[in-house]
Parts: C-alpha cells; sequence; structure tokens
C-alpha cells in the first residue's frame, strides 16, 4: 500500500503524545524502509519518521540535554546510516525515481546528510541536482524547492558561496 495519508494518520498516532513512543516512530519508518518498494514513496519514510522524531524531541523536550543526545545519537548511528545508505541505494537503483522525482529524492537527501551533519556529502549531492530542477516536489507533496535558499543553507554551513546560487 503506498497511499501516503494512511502513513502520515498511522505514524501521527505513534507520536508520544498519543501514548507512542520515538522508537515505535523510528521502528515505523525502519520498517517502511524495509518493504524496499523503491517503486513508490513509501522507503522515504524512514525520513519523514527522522524528521517527526526530530520535531517530537525538540517539541517535547525543549531543555532536556539528555533527550537530544539520544537524537544525536539515533541521526548519527551506527544502524541510521547503515538504512540510508540502503535507502539512498534503493532510490538511486529504481527507474521509478527519475525526473521530478530524482529531484526530490536529490533534495531530501542533501536536507538529510545537512541534519546529520555530513556537509561534504550534502554539498555533493546539492551539486547533483539539475538546474531546471522542478521548485515543486512529486505530485504527492505540496513542498517546494527553492534553489537559492538550498544554497544558502550551505553557503552558512560552510561559509563557501555556492556560484549556481546567483543564476
Amino acid at each position: 500500500m503506498a497511499f501516503q495519508p494512511a502513513y502520515r494518520t498511522y505514524s501521527w498516532n505513534l507520536r508520544p503524545r498519543w501514548h507512542g513512543g520515538w522508537k515505535e516512530m523510528m521502528e515505523f519508518g525502519a520498517e517502511c524502509l524495509a518493504t524496499s518498494r523503491f517503486d513508490t514513496v513509501v522507503p522515504l519514510e524512514f525520513v519523514e519518521r527522522m524528521w517527526a522524531v526530530g520535531d517530537e524531541i525538540i517539541e517535547q523536550t525543549k531543555d532536556d540535554p539528555e533527550a537530544k543526545k539520544k537524537l544525536w545519537a539515533y541521526w548519527h548511528g551506527a544502524r541510521t546510516k547503515r538504512l540510508l545508505g540502503e535507502l539512498w541505494a534503493g532510490v538511486e537503483a529504481d527507474p521509478f525515481w527519475q525526473g521530478e522525482y530524482r529531484d526530490y529524492a536529490s533534495v531530501m537527501r542533501a536536507r538529510v546528510e545537512i541534519r546529520v551533519g555530513d556537509m561534504n556529502a550534502a554539498r555533493e549531492t546539492y551539486k547533483r541536482i539539475p538546474q531546471d530542477a522542478s521548485a515543486y516536489g512529486p505530485p504527492h507533496k505540496t513542498s517546494g524547492f527553492d534553489r537559492n535558499a538550498a544554497a544558502g543553507v550551505l553557503r552558512e554551513i560552510d561559509h563557501d558561496a555556492d556560484p549556481r546560487a546567483e543564476q
């Protein structure tokens, strides 16, 4: 099943505020990735759950440094790195992820690489996003991609101007 609203509703109910937990949220993302349904957006739920867990930790534990350490450990842990490697390899290999979908996955990948602190990888991923990339994600998404904003994030992080941002 690749009906995104069902995944969103189920994952929302896994949040701690609804008697779920961060671990359950992370495991749901890993289960979605384990489907290996790279002909759909289902494996990207792994990344969506990473964002959601981060949001929950920040929201629920604003002043709790231990919770933030757990989040950091999760995002930088060997299992997460392995799962992200599987995700990106599957996306690269499946014909579904061409054109606009490839651009969307590349933007998501760069965002993940920035979030986990791998600026060199984020820079390389960003360079592979075509100049004529759609300003919007695939039809199932409403979020947009602003090349200048993305370049600005990279500039802020490593203080190197991306010459493509001025085009």
